[in-house]
């Protein structure tokens, strides 16, 4: 059952993607897939608020991407996860400011 709804930016999502393991047990894993799916951009998204920035992986946001937010119901488990990625870098001491309104956001 999701939870209330919450506003998420482009940014942001990204973030949660690079909390998603290639490995992990199987609850974790189903877990995790559907928030994958959850908070992937969808091709329109990417094509008006990507750059590539070189010929490997790499891009940024636009500027009217950085503005740009869309609203996401998370379950609890997702919830949980996200959470427990980001009290984890908090206590590792490894906190950046790219992570701080996502902890904001899910953990405060």
């Amino acid at each position: 059952m999701p939870v209330a709804g919450k506003e998420v930016s482009l940014n942001e999502r990204i973030s949660i993607l690079g909390f998603i393991p290639e490995r992990d047990d199987y609850h974790t894993m189903k877990t995790t897939k559907a928030l994958a799916l959850k908070v992937s951009l969808s091709d329109d998204e990417a094509k008006k608020y990507l750059i590539k920035v070189n010929k490997g992986a790499g891009f940024k946001v636009t500027e009217e991407g950085q503005s740009y937010t869309t609203t996401l119901d998370f379950t609890p488990e997702e919830e949980a996860f996200i959470q427990t990625r980001l009290k984890g870098l908090d206590e590792a001491k490894i906190m950046t400011e790219q992570y701080m309104s996502l902890y904001e956001k899910f953990v405060l």
